[in-house]
């Protein structure tokens, strides 16, 4: 077995657990803990009966670990993809490049705000923090797909004056 294909497919877990982990936090955290936390006071309790500080240190962990995974997958991935690759000559090939720069972007955007939310200080309105979240988090999954969907052919090295021939990469890894 090739390893390089071996080092790609544990990147492409490693990005896909991260992501998994932080956009579902955040979605769970935009959604379900303010109808449970609404769902408590009606009932007359305060709160999650400190089961939150738990669960806010766990959750602590959990955003440092899927970043640190992110960064170093998506690094890696993002190498040996513009590396190896050639990019057809249509959309969203054409665009590769200008998407991964914005996906990058928005990406520091999700990840400042998920340290921030989960950090030790109080945040003065989380509800506008964590929607905004939400919303780039939900971009950078949709930028990720079109980006999946760029037609990429593996460099091949050409004789001089030859131009490289093309041979299809299978993107579906």
């Amino acid at each position: 077995m090739n390893v390089l294909l071996v080092v790609q497919l544990c990147l492409r877990w490693m990005h896909i657990f991260g992501s998994t982990i932080l956009v579902g936090g955040i979605l769970y955290q935009c959604f379900a803990v303010p109808g449970a936390a609404a769902a408590a006071d009606r009932d007359g309790r305060s709160g999650f009966g400190g089961s939150e500080v738990r669960g806010v240190a766990k959750w602590r962990l959990l955003v440092m670990i899927s970043i640190t995974m992110l960064l170093i997958s998506g690094f890696a991935n993002s190498f040996l993809i513009l590396s190896r690759s050639r990019f057809a000559p249509a959309f969203p090939a054409t665009a590769y490049h200008e998407l991964l720069g914005i996906k990058f972007l928005l990406a520091m955007c999700v990840f400042y705000l998920s340290s921030r939310l989960a950090g030790r200080r109080p945040v003065k309105s989380p509800g506008k923090s964590l929607i905004l979240n939400a919303l780039l988090a939900s971009l950078v999954v949709l930028l990720a797909g079109m980006m999946k969907l760029a037609d990429r052919q593996a460099n091949s090295p050409a004789a001089p004056g030859q131009p490289p021939s093309a041979v299809t990469v299978d993107s579906r890894l």
